[in-house]
């Protein structure tokens, strides 16, 4: 079963693959088939075959060949993040991680997501950041900092312990970074890096906003999503300065005012994200999914 599921994404990602070389962006491919979803309430993210977004615990996978939804996951719990690799998806829901195929059409493992404390968990202490290297799965954990699973049996190996609350985590090179809002006495926000080597936090930085939800490095920029900001960095500043400075922050969306609901999408051309609005008696919300072009925002 598993050797069908293989070839049926080699066959579509073959089918995309022909449609970027007719002259279809990809990034365009992925805007086509997720701007304007209505029913979105949570997280948003791509891959090169499918498109995804959510609505609490439910996972929308959209065939980026056809632009129309493939299947629906129901997931254990509301879900939180949404990563995957060339074979697997993985949803980070508020109880554990679900593995899937990438069309989210087979389950093949669901995991806990601490040794030692079980779902349900308290607010700030619930997974809510993901990051997968070729060997390992990193989980923001909240106040338990974060945990570092083996890719190939999904066993724990460790936990990270940090300062605050751990909301989301990033690769890159050697490094995590970590975002880090101040919902305990310590009182602490900003950024921790920690050394994927040794697993232990370098360093602390302190930012003057709260409440991130999302980091995304994208090769020289790190993205810091809030629910109604980003802020842009340079990324080496962050992994060397003690005190980086910020790039840009943007507020103004073009879809007018408003917030960013979950977890953003990041390529090299857009922005896609769950966004909620407010109707013209500025009472009922409104949510959908939003594409913004990272030019015109300066992202």
């Amino acid at each position: 079963m598993k050797y069908k599921f293989i070839i049926l994404s080699i066959f579509l990602s073959q089918t995309i693959l022909a449609q970027v070389d007719s002259g279809q962006d990809l990034s365009d491919l992925r805007k086509q088939a997720l701007e304007g979803k209505a029913d979105c309430r949570g997280s948003v993210y791509a891959n090169d075959t499918y498109a995804y977004y959510t609505n609490l615990n439910t996972l929308n996978v959209l065939d980026l060949a056809t632009g129309k939804e493939l299947t629906q996951v129901h997931a254990s719990a509301p879900i939180t993040a949404i990563k995957s690799d060339g074979e697997q998806l993985f949803v980070l829901t508020e109880a554990q991680l679900e593995i899937w195929d990438l069309a989210g059409r087979a389950l093949i493992a669901a995991v806990p997501t601490h040794p030692d404390i079980s779902a349900p968990y308290s607010f700030y202490a619930q997974p809510r950041g993901l990051a997968i290297t070729k060997d390992k799965i990193y989980i923001a954990h909240g106040i338990h900092g974060v945990v570092v699973m083996n890719r190939e049996n999904y066993q724990i190996k460790t936990v990270i312990q940090t300062r605050s609350t751990v909301r989301d985590v990033a690769i890159f090179n050697n490094a995590a970074v970590l975002v880090l809002d101040n919902n305990t006495p310590d009182g602490f926000h900003g950024f921790a890096l920690v050394d994927l080597a040794s697993q232990q936090v370098k360093k602390y930085t302190s930012v003057v906003n709260v409440f991130p939800e999302s980091v995304t490095i994208l090769g020289d920029t790190l993205l810091v999503g809030y629910f109604s900001t980003v802020w842009k960095y340079n990324t080496k500043d962050v992994l060397t300065q003690n005190n980086p400075g910020v790039l840009k922050r943007v507020f103004n969306f073009p879809a007018g005012p408003g917030s960013i609901v979950g977890k953003a999408h990041y390529d090299d051309k857009f922005m896609y994200a769950c966004y909620e609005t407010m109707d013209s008696s500025g009472q009922s919300p409104q949510k959908s999914v939003v594409v913004f072009d990272r030019k015109t925002i300066d992202l």
